[in-house]
Order: structure tokens, then sequence, then C-alpha cells
């Protein structure tokens, strides 16, 4: 396990670690995750220059207010709070929960905190549930929404193999939102209100865990390693990606499909064809543009001019004249 002195050096060192994370994995398992998709993390991980990592208002306030509930966690479970960011790597997995106590002789408490708006606390079971046995199990009944769940198994699977003992999970989830007078957090410029907190405690089957390593190393060997690209999908990486010719003339992306250069030539005529359309429209509108008044300035009279749709220009002379 590491730990960094500032939020700053802990960004800069996921951004450059190249490693899949907790939040990545409901993609690789479930498919597109709150607007994710597999090209989404096959674009930053194999990228020259990894991405910068923006946060949105939700996400900053998220991280504004959540070491006041790990806080509030630790103390309501009798472990010490270190605010701290931390990592632990298993494999091509790299994991940082918000919460990560690993004392002697104890078992490792693993916390990870949400925050969410108060209407969507329905979501989410109430405080003091305690989920046992594995998401494959019939009836199985999550407490929480399921994309998160397996953000949380990605952790404890990355727990486990760095210290050889399973932890005791939880999500510590708080109800928050904009308020006139509520709280001051650092880091916002606006208060907020806490109106609900909840302690759910997951007890992570095995199963599911080497299921999850096992998802996660396949695709890193695969996507990563030796750079073949996902399923093209309607994703806007993916086609970033496309448009900008990233992808290599032949590459094999799943059972028997191949894409080679035909893709990337047809969307290059494409552009071609549209710019093309473009300069000749534009050349059209120029002709035109000048047509009445080179006519009235050939007649010498007043007169109206009229252009047909199959160009053919007609002049009729004002009465009178």
């Amino acid at each position: 396990m590491e730990r960094y002195q500032t939020r700053e050096e802990w960004m800069e060192a996921r951004r450059s670690a190249r490693a899949i994370g907790a939040s990545d994995v409901p993609v690789l398992i479930e498919g597109a995750h709150f607007g994710r998709s597999e090209w989404d993390i096959f674009a930053a991980l194999t990228a020259e220059e990894p991405p910068p990592i923006s946060e949105s208002e939700a996400m900053r306030i998220g991280t504004a207010v959540e070491p006041i509930v790990a806080r509030w966690a630790c103390n309501r479970l009798g472990v010490p709070y270190d605010p701290r960011p931390c990592a632990v790597q298993a494999g091509a997995l790299r994991v940082s929960p918000d919460v990560l106590h690993i004392g002697e002789d104890v078992q490792p408490v693993l916390i990870e905190v949400k925050t969410t708006a108060p209407y969507r606390m329905g979501e989410w079971a109430t405080d003091g549930t305690i989920m046992a046995g594995g998401l494959e199990q019939p009836g199985q009944v999550y407490p929480c929404p399921a994309g998160y769940l397996w953000q949380l198994l990605a952790q404890a699977a990355a727990v486990r193999e760095e210290v050889g003992v399973m932890p005791r999970c939880f999500f510590a989830v708080a109800a928050v939102e904009r308020a006139v007078m509520g709280l001051a957090v650092d880091g916002l410029d606006f208060p907020v209100a806490v109106t609900d907190l909840r302690l759910i405690e997951i007890e992570p089957d095995p199963f599911d865990l080497e299921r999850l390593l096992g998802v996660v190393t396949r695709w890193h060997r695969r996507h990563v390693v030796h750079r073949v690209p996902p399923t093209i999908d309607a994703s806007g990486a993916c086609r970033s990606w496309l448009l900008r010719g990233r992808l290599p003339r032949t590459e094999v992306l799943d059972a028997g499909t191949e894409l080679d250069g035909r893709i990337t030539a047809a969307l290059d005529a494409r552009a071609a064809a549209v710019e093309a359309a473009r300069a000749q429209q534009l050349a059209e509108a120029q002709v035109l543009a000048i047509i009445p008044s080179t006519v009235k300035t050939a007649r010498g009279t007043a007169g109206k001019v009229t252009i047909a749709s199959n160009g053919r220009v007609t002049w009729t002379a004002a009465k009178g004249v």
C-alpha cells in the first residue's frame, strides 16, 4: 500500500499508473456505466500522454465532503482515520479506497464513501444493512447501484491480494445538497447540507473477486499490453479514435472480426467529399451573387433577373422600358 502526502501527488500517480481503476471495473463487467464505455478506458490507458482527470461539480462536492463522512464512519466503527490518500495495486488493478485501515492482528477495514442527492437515497439500503452472499445468488437484492458494488468489490480484491486477508467492507453514504445556510466545507464556494448518513456492510464472495480479477487481467493484457482496440461502438471516444486515424490498419477485434484500412479510408473519403461539396456550394453562391448585377450592367436598363434551379438566367425588362 502506498500513502501520499497530498491529493495532487495521488492524482498524478493515478494518472501515470496506466492501470485499471475501481471505477473502470463496472464498465468492463456490465458494459457502459455512467456514460463511459470500454473505449474511454482504452483511450486513456494507451494515449501517449495520459489525459488530465477532470471533475464535475458533483465530483467536487463529493471530494470536499468525503473527509467528513469518512471520519464519521471511522468513529462509528472504532478505527483510526488517516486523511492521506492511498493506493493498492494488484497486477493490472490499482484502487484507492477512501479509508483503508490495516492493523496488526485485526481484520482490515475498507470504507468507500459515496455522496448522492437526497432523492436518490432510495437506491441505497437502510443504515446498518449487511449484504452477504455472492452477486450471482438467486434473488439477491443489491443494497446499492450495481456499478458501485463492483467498485467496492474491486477494492476488496486488491486489498485481499495485498495483505492476504479479506477486509471488512463498508459503504458510507451521505445525502448532500446545496443549502442557503449550511455546512461550510473547504474546496466549495457554497454551503451544503448533509441530510442523511448510512453505513452499509458488504461481505464479498471470494468467487466474485476471482471473477473480477480475471476480467481485469484479460482485458488489460488484450487491450493495453497488446493494444487491440475494443469492439467498435457508438461512444464518443470510439468515434474520436476512428476520425483521428489512430486505429492500426489491421486489427483483430473479436471473434473473427477484422478492422482494416477500408474503415479509415472511407472516413477520409467522406470528409474529403464533404469539404469538396462545401467548396462547390461557396463557389456557386459567389457566382449567383454577381449574376444579377452583371446582367443589369450588360443590359443597361432596369429590370429583374431570375435564376431557375437548372441555372437558366431570365431577364425581364421593367415596364415602359
